[in-house]
């Protein structure tokens, strides 16, 4: 790995990715950044342990359903019982541009 660091085969970047594994599995990783031409935050991403889907209760699912029903986009809500973030997820502008029709004609109604 350390070869192909200063061969310029690998970035430094790559390269703290890569210290998340050791032996025999650093090697295997970085000769699958060679091949595949993943960019650094790729890579990084790559590295990260997988997080655990967030199992939602009854009411959190009924309340992300009709956040989907409602805005036609897909939703999800991160962070904890007090505080936390709405997420849409949106493909083109005028996903952006209807949601914000619905947020203003529920502002005036």
């Amino acid at each position: 790995v350390r070869a192909w660091l200063q061969e310029g085969k690998l970035t430094a970047g790559h390269g703290r990715a890569l210290l998340a594994f050791s032996g025999a599995e650093q090697v295997k990783r970085a000769r699958a950044l060679l091949e595949s031409s993943l960019s650094v935050r790729e890579a990084e991403r790559a590295a990260r342990p997988a997080r655990p889907a967030r199992i939602h209760d009854a009411d959190t699912r009924a309340f992300l359903d009709e956040m989907r029903a409602l805005t036609g986009m897909r939703a999800a809500l991160r962070g904890g019982t007090r505080k936390g973030v709405v997420e849409f997820r949106y493909v083109n502008r005028d996903d952006l541009n209807n949601l914000m029709e619905l947020l203003r004609r529920g502002k005036q109604g």
